[in-house]
C-alpha cells in the first residue's frame, strides 16, 4: 500500500493540488496509474513520475530518490506511506525493528 490507493492516493491528490512535483511509489502499477489518472483529471498539468518498487528493498528505494531527483532535480518534502499487513519485521532509523 502506497501511492496506488488510500490515504496514499488522497495525499497525492492534495499534494497536486498544491503544485507539488511527486514520484509516487507503490507495488501496484494498476493502482499507481488510477491515482495518476484521477490526479491528472483534477490537475492536467501536475508533474508526476510513476515507480513501482517494493519499499523494503533499499537498492529500490534508492533508485527511486534518484529517479526523482534526475526528474525534478530536488526533493522538497517527503511522504512515506508504505503499509504492510503480512507481520513483516521492518528496520527503522537507527537499527531498530518493529514487527507489526
Amino acid at each position: 500500500m502506497g501511492a496506488g490507493s488510500g490515504l496514499g492516493a488522497a495525499a497525492a491528490l492534495t499534494i497536486a493540488q498544491q503544485g507539488g512535483r511527486q514520484t509516487l511509489v507503490d507495488l501496484n502499477e494498476d493502482g499507481l496509474t488510477a491515482t495518476q489518472e484521477q490526479i491528472l483529471q483534477t490537475v492536467p498539468d501536475a508533474p508526476i513520475l510513476l515507480v513501482t518498487a517494493n519499499v523494503t528493498d533499499e537498492e529500490q528505494v534508492q533508485h527511486y530518490v534518484d529517479q526523482h531527483v534526475a526528474t525534478f532535480g530536488a526533493i522538497d518534502g517527503f511522504f512515506n506511506n508504505a503499509g504492510f499487513i503480512n507481520g513483516t519485521v521492518i528496520p527503522i532509523d537507527g537499527g531498530q525493528h518493529i514487527k507489526y
